[in-house]
């Protein structure tokens, strides 16, 4: 993970996701790209007064980029590998295109953003740009500070792409040198011996396919996996979850909630969420 974008709507809550991805760029030593995403509010149709409301936009927020540069650079030394886009238009339809056009590998984002009379409200689009996007998103909870992790759990439901995912978040753990613990939780108290052998299955898989040594595998049931993971996740001291999602249709959205996406909203800690293109299970 060499290059990181920073959403941010210059909310208090997209300034804790930046230092949270400084933090996390300065031990992964990469290059992050600040990015923020304006337009015109639709009330100004006369073309010359929204032409002088959106040189008037691009040129405060201009200022406001350069200004939170500087501020990076003066804490974190004038090195620091960080560059700003201001560019018109919605988020949702910006990060995909420049995504590609900076070879992104992991976007960061709080989960709340600004209120009031501001326009852009980040945390709205967070679980859509989760969805939308094909690099990784790592979403920072309101006021969530950074701590090196030592202890990151990946949620695996054995998915064959996990194997892809995992070896990401061994990067991010090599980096400070963290533990990563695989983890499953069964629904049903019926299918945990089951779930046990498709367990052991997947371990012999990663340590053949997984070049990091400080991983661990566990299982539980529960009948609410969300909550038995959220308890899971404090009980283990994690300071980083991470997950997948899969693409689906629009009437899988319709009648199957995401799990992930319930995580997005909830979570108190970093969530790092990893796409599949098409469900694999093991």
């Amino acid at each position: 993970m060499k290059t990181i974008l920073v959403p941010t709507d210059f909310s208090k809550h997209a300034a804790n996701a930046l230092a949270y991805a400084a933090s996390l760029a300065e031990g992964l030593e990469a290059k992050i790209w600040l990015l923020h995403t304006y337009h015109v509010p639709a009330a100004y149709t006369e073309i010359p007064a929204a032409v002088q409301i959106e040189h008037d936009i691009e040129v405060d927020a201009e200022k406001e980029l350069k200004q939170l540069i500087a501020n990076l650079k003066r804490t974190r030394g004038s090195l620091f590998n960080i560059e700003y886009i201001n560019k018109e238009g919605f988020l949702i339809d910006t990060l995909p295109e420049l995504v590609k056009e900076k070879a992104v590998d992991l976007i960061v984002m709080g989960t709340q953003g600004a209120s009031g009379l501001e326009q852009v409200l980040l945390g709205s689009y967070t679980a859509d740009v989760v969805e939308k996007v094909d690099c990784p998103v790592l979403v920072i909870p309101a006021y969530a500070p950074f701590h090196k992790p030592e202890k990151i759990m990946y949620a695996t439901d054995f998915q064959f792409n996990d194997f892809t995912c995992i070896n990401q978040v061994a990067d991010l753990a090599k980096a400070f040198d963290a533990e990563i613990e695989i983890t499953h939780i069964s629904i049903h108290e019926k299918n945990k011996e089951q779930e046990e052998d498709l367990m052991d299955w997947f371990m012999e898989i990663a340590e053949s396919n997984i070049a990091y040594s400080k991983l661990s595998y566990r299982t539980f049931t529960g009948e609410n996996v969300l909550e038995k993971l959220n308890a899971t996740v404090t009980e283990s001291g994690i300071e980083l979850l991470c997950m997948s999602t899969v693409r689906r249709t629009f009437f899988e959205k319709i009648f199957n909630s995401s799990l992930t996406k319930k995580m997005v909203y909830q979570t108190q800690i970093p969530l790092l969420v990893f796409h599949i293109q098409e469900p694999n299970r093991l």
